[in-house]
């Protein structure tokens, strides 16, 4: 993560010494870039989707949780737990400090909105992305045919139970 923190800031820097904006504008939310992009004189706004780090990422690894953030070997450890948690931990601070770099925050959702606060302070806006689902709620679902479904984007900290094959089904 700290490899990608500094690409990110390496190429926030190129890109504002070829163009320099009044706004920069992140659609992700890697904040890494914010302060490069301050420094040369630009107001950041940012959308972000997903936080860098959240801190469920943070609790996971600190209750020692084997999941997709926390390998088996470092949950049986207490000693690299406890590293890879200062680790976390210090690279939230980090992602904290260049969020707070932006002059306007907006979130995709309440759950980001959480975590963004926590991390970055403040109260961002929800802008919740355009979803069209009359037609999806026109669609027949077809019970015992071999058909499937997909949901996209959906990370696994914002729907677990969905991810995982606990969600409800759905109903025509």
């Amino acid at each position: 993560m700290v490899g990608q923190a500094i690409g990110s800031a390496i190429l926030t820097a190129e890109a504002v010494a070829a163009y320099r904006p009044e706004i920069f504008f992140d659609t992700v939310g890697y904040a890494f870039g914010y302060p490069v992009a301050c420094l040369s004189g630009a107001t950041v706004a940012a959308y972000v989707h997903y936080p860098t780090i959240s801190t469920d990422m943070i609790a996971r690894v600190r209750s020692r949780a084997n999941m997709y953030n926390n390998t088996g070997a470092v949950a049986r450890s207490g000693a690299l737990s406890r590293l890879k948690v200062f680790y976390y931990r210090a690279f939230a601070m980090a992602y904290g400090a260049c969020g707070r770099c932006a002059s306007a925050v907006a979130v995709n959702s309440s759950w980001t909105q959480a975590h963004i606060a926590a991390l970055w302070g403040g109260e961002p806006a929800v802008v919740y992305p355009p979803c069209d689902t009359a037609a999806l709620r026109q669609m027949p679902l077809a019970r015992g045919r071999n058909s499937s479904g997909a949901i996209t984007g959906t990370e696994e900290e914002k729907a677990p139970e969905v991810l995982r094959g606990q969600g409800k089904e759905m109903s025509s």
